[in-house]
């Protein structure tokens, strides 16, 4: 687990930027994400269905699955579809921005393009599970009502980060249809249960610390050192 995104907020170091620099990051960010899965674990949403699916057991989360939301994990990019299917992609981190976007005018062109393929804008973020094995998952989207989504979790996660408050979300996965010249479709939903602090994900990623995730819910304080039985 050394290279997973538990490894590393377990590791007490959370987070690198500080949470005045990464609140201003996302803020700056988010509106960019509304109006505009590579390797490793992922989480797919179907804006036709409302259904989402896990990469790794192909069902979606139960309405009571928590997730931890890493805000330093936050992506954005684009995203090439054709026949259904990604073509190419190219993403960064939010706080990578300045040094890695790419512009729209700088990417490949695959046309002829069918009505709705090409390059779509993409928003995304990295999320832990909760239910005992900490897996690492990435979520992104390219639909408009997708990226709004986001951009609204950005935007709260970075209204706290700035104001000192905790900024860690604790998650579930839901969907919210709505319906536009007569067609109904679903977008993203991300309910928080909870806002949590850097050393409270770290406890609950920590083998050796009693904290389990009622704690981590809840606010309980988090322990110095007790060895889990």
């Amino acid at each position: 687990m050394a290279t997973s995104l538990a490894a590393y907020a377990a590791s007490a170091n959370l987070p690198t930027l500080s949470a005045e620099d990464l609140g201003a990051s996302l803020l700056a960010a988010a509106d960019d994400v509304k109006t505009g899965g590579g390797g490793g674990l992922y989480l797919q949403f179907s804006g036709k269905t409302g259904q989402y699916k896990l990469s790794d057991t192909g069902e979606a989360p139960s309405k009571n699955d928590m997730f931890i939301v890493e805000p330093q994990h936050f992506i954005e990019g684009w995203t090439c579809w054709m026949n259904q299917k990604v073509k190419d992609r190219h993403k960064w981190a939010i706080s990578e921005r300045a040094e890695k976007s790419v512009s729209r005018n700088d990417l490949e062109d695959f046309s002829p393009y069918k009505q709705s393929e090409g390059w779509k804008e993409m928003a995304g973020f990295g999320f832990i599970s909760t239910d005992g094995g900490a897996k690492m998952y990435t979520f992104e989207n390219t639909s408009a009502s997708g990226r709004n989504s986001i951009s609204d979790l950005m935007k709260e996660i970075g209204k706290r980060a700035s104001a000192g408050e905790p900024y860690m979300p604790v998650i579930k996965f839901a969907e919210d249809k709505f319906t536009v010249d007569d067609n109904t479709n679903s977008k993203p939903m991300f309910p928080v249960e909870s806002w949590v602090t850097n050393e409270a994900v770290g406890a609950f990623l920590n083998d050796d610390v009693e904290y389990d995730v009622d704690d981590l819910v809840d606010g309980a304080k988090v322990p110095k050192s007790r060895k889990k039985n």
